[in-house]
């Protein structure tokens, strides 16, 4: 599989053509930072609708280290918090917390919901959850922004993407 580019968009609402990422813009592709914040969309209806995020580290030379994950209801309530439980089982065979140079990671729903880390069901009022990311250079050097991907899995396996953004940076 060629290397694959996601964006953690710094202005949010960009939809993706298929499932597939689109390649970082040069802009995009110099940007970066110490550690920062993205914050990402996802749905969770147990067992039609669930959401995939795939985070990319595109760093050459540094090690990614993330290091929160929060999950919250539309209603704003805090659902899942990794500093308060268990790190996420990834769908994937990397480890939720350091990603190595150009690796990849995938989390997704339902595997949180399997682990009872999520209610197995959420109702209308409380979706769509948003998804809220920390991460860090583990060396403290700046290293390129990490990018990353919303996608909602829905019945029959359709699939609709959209970036997720970063909210903060740190120099």
């Amino acid at each position: 599989m060629p290397p694959i580019r996601f964006i953690a968009c710094l202005a949010g609402g960009i939809t993706l053509s298929g499932a597939g990422p689109v390649p970082a813009t040069t802009a995009d592709a110099d940007l970066s930072a110490r550690a920062g914040t993205f914050v990402c969309g996802g749905n969770y209806r147990s067992p039609d609708v669930s959401a995939l995020w795939t985070i990319r580290n595109i760093s050459a030379s540094r090690v990614l280290h993330l290091k929160r994950m929060r999950l919250y209801a539309a209603s704003g309530r805090l659902i899942y918090d990794s500093r308060q439980s268990e790190a996420p089982p990834a769908f994937t065979n990397v480890d939720f917390g350091d990603l190595q140079p150009h690796q990849t990671v995938q989390l997704r729903t339902q595997e949180l919901g399997n682990a009872g880390l999520l209610p197995r069901f959420l109702e209308s009022g409380e979706r769509p959850l948003q998804a809220v990311f920390d991460w860090e250079s583990r060396s403290g050097e700046p290293m390129r922004i990490p990018l990353a991907i919303y996608t909602r899995v829905g019945p029959g396996g359709t699939r609709h993407a959209l970036s997720c953004r970063t909210i903060e940076i740190k120099q």
